[in-house]
C-alpha cells in the first residue's frame, strides 16, 4: 500500500515537472519570487541571530553575567584586577573569568601570523565550562606572574592554521615575540568570547601584562569580567549586593599612582550587571543592530509581496487550467486525484524555491557579515 502511494506521488511529481517545463515563464517567476522572499529573510535573520541572540558556545550560558563599572556616558568600564579577587570569594558566584583582547603577532614553526589573542585569568575556562579537545586548558596555577609561560589555541585556529597537527601540544609558540608552550586545544564548539573576534590563542593574563606608570611592577591590569551565577541567583540580586560596598572595594583596588580627580571619578562609578549569555561586543550591536532590524522589516515586506505574487500566479494558472481539469473530471478522474496532483505541483515549486533561497541566503549572509566585519577595525 505504502509503495503504491509512493509511486503515485512520484508520478504526480514528474507530471508537475513536465508541466513547469512547458510553462517556463510561470515557473521562473514563481521560483524567483520565493527565492527573493525566503532567501532575504533567512539571510537577515541569520545575521541578527548571530549578532544579537546567539549565545556563547559554553556550558549553561544563561548563568553568565558581565560585571563592570558604569561610566557617565553609559560605557561599561573593565574592572581592576584586585576586584576580580574579591568577586571570587563572593557567595553569589560560582566562578569569575577576566580577559583582555587584541591582535598579536604569533610565530609558530617559522610561520608568522597576526591573529586575535586573548589574555585570560587562570579560572576563565573552568568558569565557562569549556573542555579541551587536546591536552589541557589553563588553570589558576598557570596564572602566575613569574610562572612557566603556557598557552592554549582555539580549535578552528589549530585546524585551519596549524594543520590539525596533534603534536602541537608541547610545542612552542611565540606571542608578541615571547615563547609560550602550547598545553592544549579548546573544544570545537567554543569560538571565543567576543563577537567578530574568534579565539586563536590564549595565555594567562598575569603573564601578558606589562609595566606602566600606574603599576611599575606589571602585576596590575584592567579586565573585562564574566562571572557565573550560583543556581537561583538573579543578575538584579547580584547588582544590588555589589552596590553595598562597591565604592570601598574599588578604592582599595586602585594603585596609589591613580589619584586626584581621576581616582574620584573611577570610584564613583556604580556597578552594573548585565547578561553574559551572548558574546561581548564593542561595536557591532551599537552601530548595526537598529539597521539590521529595519532591514529585517523590509525583507518581511519583500516576503509578503513575494507570497502575494506567487498566489496571483497560481490563481492565474488555475484559471488557465480550468478547461483541462474539467475534461479530466468529465473523463472520470476523482477529485482527490486532481487535488493530489495540484498539491504535488505545489511541493515541487516550493522545493525549488527553498533550494534557491538557501543558496541565496548562504551567499548574502556571508556578504553581509563580511561587510560588517570589514567596517570594524579591531583595537590592538
Amino acid at each position: 500500500m505504502k509503495v503504491g502511494l509512493l509511486n503515485q506521488f512520484w508520478s504526480d511529481v514528474r507530471f508537475g515537472v513536465r508541466g513547469f517545463r512547458d510553462n517556463r515563464a510561470f515557473a521562473f517567476a514563481a521560483i524567483t519570487s520565493l527565492t527573493l522572499g525566503i532567501g532575504a529573510n533567512t539571510a537577515v535573520f541569520s545575521l541578527i541571530n548571530t549578532l544579537v541572540f546567539r549565545p556563547l558556545q559554553v556550558h549553561a550560558p544563561q548563568q553568565l553575567v558581565r560585571i563592570a563599572s558604569l561610566e557617565t556616558n553609559g560605557t561599561l568600564m573593565p574592572l581592576p584586577s584586585p576586584v576580580l579577587k574579591q568577586l571570587r570569594s563572593d557567595a553569589l558566584l560560582k566562578g569569575v573569568c577576566g580577559l583582555t583582547a587584541g591582535d598579536a603577532p604569533v610565530d609558530f614553526r617559522s610561520r608568522s601570523l597576526v591573529v586575535p589573542s586573548l589574555s585570560v585569568t587562570g579560572d576563565c575556562f573552568q568558569t565557562l565550562g569549556v573542555r579541551p579537545a587536546l591536552g589541557r586548558l589553563l588553570t589558576p596555577s598557570d596564572d602566575q606572574f613569574d610562572g612557566p609561560k603556557v598557552a592554549v589555541v582555539g580549535y578552528a585556529f589549530w585546524k585551519d592554521r596549524l594543520g590539525g597537527d596533534r603534536n602541537v601540544v608541547g610545542g612552542t609558540i611565540k606571542i608578541s615575540g615571547v615563547p609560550f608552550q602550547i598545553v592544549g586545544v579548546t573544544e570545537p564548539r567554543f569560538d571565543g568570547l567576543l563577537w567578530g573576534f574568534p579565539m586563536s590563542v590564549s595565555a594567562p593574563i598575569s603573564q601578558r601584562t606589562s609595566k606602566s606608570a600606574q603599576d611599575p611592577s606589571g602585576r596590575f591590569y584592567w579586565a573585562e569580567t564574566i562571572a557565573r551565577l550560583r543556581d537561583g541567583v538573579a543578575a538584579q540580586t547580584l547588582e544590588a549586593h555589589l552596590k553595598t560596598n562597591w565604592r570601598r572595594v574599588l578604592n582599595a583596588s586602585l594603585p596609589d599612582s591613580i589619584k586626584g580627580a581621576n581616582r574620584r571619578e573611577i570610584v564613583s562609578m556604580p556597578p552594573v550587571v548585565t547578561s553574559g549569555a551572548t558574546p561581548i561586543d564593542y561595536y557591532f550591536r551599537e552601530h548595526f543592530q537598529m539597521a539590521l532590524f529595519v532591514l529585517l522589516g523590509i525583507s518581511m515586506l519583500v516576503l509578503l509581496v513575494a507570497c502575494m505574487n506567487v498566489a496571483n500566479l497560481l490563481l492565474a494558472r488555475g484559471f488557465e487550467r480550468q478547461r483541462e481539469i474539467g475534461i479530466r473530471l468529465a473523463m472520470g478522474a476523482e477529485r482527490w486525484r486532481i487535488v493530489r496532483q495540484l498539491a504535488a505541483e505545489s511541493i515541487v515549486l516550493l522545493a525549488a524555491g527553498l533550494a534557491s533561497a538557501f543558496l541565496l541566503a548562504l551567499w548574502s549572509a556571508r556578504a553581509l557579515a563580511n561587510f560588517f566585519v570589514s567596517s570594524y577595525n579591531r583595537p590592538d
